[in-house]
């Protein structure tokens, strides 16, 4: 008998979720404003609104906040509509938007 292959939500990520550093109070209650520009980094070790795997490194724009969560609209480049996911503030980076002069 064989065993039967991960199917979960976490499977095949054991590289890609690493723990890279411990979390700190600041990033669990850190807050975004509506069309911020955000970079989904996915932490290992905070498993609450955790993402699919394949939005790892995408960027999104924040639409509204749910809860502590916030919802996030994140435009793949092979889809041909927008992916709405709702993560946790542990796992979004701000990204500095520079302004046209």
């Amino acid at each position: 008998m064989t065993n039967k292959p991960s199917k979960g939500k976490r499977a095949k990520t054991r590289n890609l979720f690493r723990a890279k550093r411990v979390i700190t109070v600041n990033e669990v209650l850190k807050t975004f404003e509506p069309n911020d520009k955000v970079q989904i980094v996915i932490q290992g070790s905070f498993h609450g609104g955790l993402p699919f795997r394949r939005f790892q490194g995408l960027t999104g724009t924040v639409i509204k906040s749910q809860g502590t969560c916030y919802e996030v609209h994140v435009f793949k480049p092979n889809a041909k509509h927008v992916n709405k996911i709702v993560v946790h503030p542990v796992h979004l980076k701000k990204i500095q938007t520079i302004g046209m002069q």
